[in-house]
Parts: structure tokens; sequence; C-alpha cells
């Protein structure tokens, strides 16, 4: 059984693929972003249960974790 819900996935300009999806079992939100092969990845606990969509809490938390692993990729491509 597939436990990960698609909340949101997007790519940038600049070539910058993010995704937000949310683990049914764990009750934690996984952001992930990518670039270029590099892969980063982090993990927060829900503010609330999301049965009929995103708190806005935890979309606003899950997007500011994308710029940061964002910016941590760009310093690495240098």
């Amino acid at each position: 059984m597939n436990s990960l819900i698609k909340f949101w996935d997007d790519t940038d300009k600049d070539g910058f693929h993010a995704k937000c999806e949310y683990n049914t079992e764990t009750r934690l939100y996984i952001v992930t972003v990518e670039k270029n092969g590099i892969t980063k990845e982090e993990t927060f606990m829900s503010g609330w249960e999301p049965r009929f969509g995103m708190d806005v809490y935890d979309l606003n938390r899950s997007t500011e974790i994308a710029e940061k692993l964002a910016t941590e990729i760009e310093h690495e491509l240098g």
C-alpha cells in the first residue's frame, strides 16, 4: 500500500524540481528538491492531519524548506 500523498510538485525556470508528499503512516511531510542529479530531502511533522487538504501553516513551512534546500543545492553546484 502506498502511504504517500502528493500535495504539490513544481519545476521552476532554473530547473529546480521540488515536491511535497505526506506519509500517512508516519504523519510526516517529505519535501524533496532536485537539480542536476543532486537531491536534498527534509521531513517535518504535520501541524494538522490533512484530511481536507494541506493546512496553510504546513504549506508555508514546506515552501520555506524547499527554498532552503534549493539554496543548499545552488551552493553545491557553485
